[in-house]
């Protein structure tokens, strides 16, 4: 029989473990977030690493299982459609300002 790698049961608890969901980030706690430039995606067969670089020169590296990788990448793109930077395609596109408060 061949060995896997992980098995159902890891997917259920990768799967529960993204209902516990860290608070929402505020504007004033997105303007002061490292900026990341430049990363390094690598994948696994247990998942795939971020190797990131920031702007003030810092490296975070960080593990993402299969579970989680799959929802990033669906958040990724439908979030960055729903606020204007891709486009149905997922290219970067520039987004309109949203319009003043009159």
């Amino acid at each position: 029989m061949t060995r896997r790698v992980f098995d159902q049961s890891h997917i259920t608890a990768w799967s529960a473990a993204l209902d516990d969901k860290p608070p929402e980030l505020t504007e004033v706690d997105f303007d002061a977030l490292p900026q990341v430039d430049a990363f390094r995606a690598q994948v696994w067969t247990s998942g795939m690493t971020l190797n990131m670089r920031c702007r003030n020169g810092k490296v975070i590296a960080l593990k993402i299982n299969p579970v989680a990788a799959r929802h990033l990448a669906a958040c990724i793109l439908t979030m960055g459609q729903a606020a204007g930077w891709l486009n149905a395609s997922a290219d970067v596109i520039c987004p309109d300002a949203p319009p003043l408060d009159s």
